[in-house]
């Protein structure tokens, strides 16, 4: 392994603990909408009141909102088309 190699071995190491952190300040409802954007490429809320039924929108639109305040998602569009995006 290279110097290159390490470092970017290292950086890459940092940015996966990062996520392990973050992950922990997550309920599960979060972690099932992370897992659906992974699958799907994107969350609306209303596949997202499709996935948590028995809770409330207001509920749901503050989970999405810790997502972005903690950089995992991104909101793209504006209103009732709100779509949210992973973090490339």
């Amino acid at each position: 392994m290279t110097f290159r190699q390490s470092n970017e071995y290292l950086k890459l190491a940092k940015e996966e603990e990062g996520i392990k952190e973050k992950s922990s300040l997550l309920n599960d409802r979060q972690r099932k909408a992370l897992e659906f954007i992974k699958q799907n490429g994107r969350l609306t809320m209303k596949e997202y009141i499709e996935l948590c039924p028995d809770v409330n929108r207001k509920t749901l639109t503050r989970d999405l909102n810790h997502l972005i305040k903690l950089g995992m998602t991104v909101r793209k569009g504006k209103g009732r088309r709100d779509l949210h995006y992973l973090i490339p």
